[in-house]
């Protein structure tokens, strides 16, 4: 998996799925999380391309990584970003292990979205019949996409008058229904946050995204150790970003998840690494400074 983010993902759900369900030994190999001994035992390892590249250069002495047969490549598009050479020695490496210990290896590399998987299932050595590239109408959930442009010379003003169109659509497409706000800066949540708190004081119902008893706001908030975040969320609008802590993160999840609250204003590293399911989902623009 491309981020420690999404290996911990992993390991929660198959944590139940593959390791008490079937009993099978999952193990996170990462650089936060490394028991060798645990590694070596293991029947399923979850770990990210730098680290996998770093174990398997010592493949000779490693045996657990001689003994794997299936190599599967989550968000194998990234191929193209900086991180591709990466995914592409793992790729040759373990082929060539494969041919000197003469143990069969099997590739399954997936993407969200990709324009070229003939070429990708080619350099993976997929035979006829072994690529399978999804149309959007096999969704389980039908999706309606709408776009609409803004004009504005400077970005900040630019966002900004996003947000009164962002309230609208809330209101139109997502009423009572949870709803995710991408943004391109954790300074942008803050200010996408306050904005939407704004407008909706404005209306009959200026606490219109908040399920939260007032018996559990106090006791909640409490566990918030962002300011920001502990105004917003008295409102029912979560913030998510890699600047807070990660009990923070995790409260903001498990509210959003039971629907507590219904609105969260968050920068592109939930799309990675959090599974969270929404109704609506706004983003506020397609440019970023790297």
């Amino acid at each position: 998996a491309p981020m420690k983010a999404l290996v911990r993902e992993r390991m929660k759900d198959w944590g139940v799925r593959l390791a008490q369900l079937l009993g099978k030994r999952v193990v996170e190999l990462t650089g936060d999380v490394s028991d060798m001994s645990q590694v070596e035992r293991a029947e399923v390892i979850v770990t990210t391309p730098e680290k996998w590249d770093g174990v398997s250069r010592g493949w000779q002495a490693r045996s657990y990584v001689q003994a794997v047969g299936l190599v599967v490549i989550d968000e194998i598009h990234l191929l193209g970003e900086d991180r591709g050479p990466v995914l592409e020695v793992i790729v040759s490496r373990m082929r060539y292990i494969s041919a000197q210990t003469n143990h069969a290896v099997r590739f399954l590399g997936m993407s969200t979205a990709i324009a070229n998987a003939k070429d990708v299932a080619d350099w993976l050595g997929a035979e006829e019949g072994g690529v399978f590239n999804f149309h959007p109408s096999v969704r389980p959930v039908p999706m309606q996409v709408h776009i609409q442009g803004y004009e504005g010379k400077h970005y900040c003003p630019r966002m900004a008058t996003m947000n009164k169109p962002t309230f609208a659509a809330l209101q139109d497409y997502s009423h009572n229904q949870p709803a995710i706000v991408f943004v391109s800066s954790r300074r942008q949540t803050r200010l996408t946050a306050l904005d939407l708190i704004q407008l909706a004081a404005q209306t009959d119902s200026p606490r219109r995204f908040i399920r939260l008893g007032d018996d559990e706001i106090e006791p909640t908030l409490a566990t918030i150790k962002d300011p920001n975040l502990k105004h917003t969320l008295s409102f029912g609008i979560g913030l998510h970003h890699a600047g807070l802590s990660e009990g923070d993160r995790a409260v903001v999840e498990n509210l959003f998840e039971q629907c507590k609250i219904l609105v969260l204003v968050s920068t592109a590293t939930l799309a990675w690494g959090v599974n969270l399911p929404a109704h609506l989902v706004v983003i506020k623009g397609t440019e970023f400074y790297d």
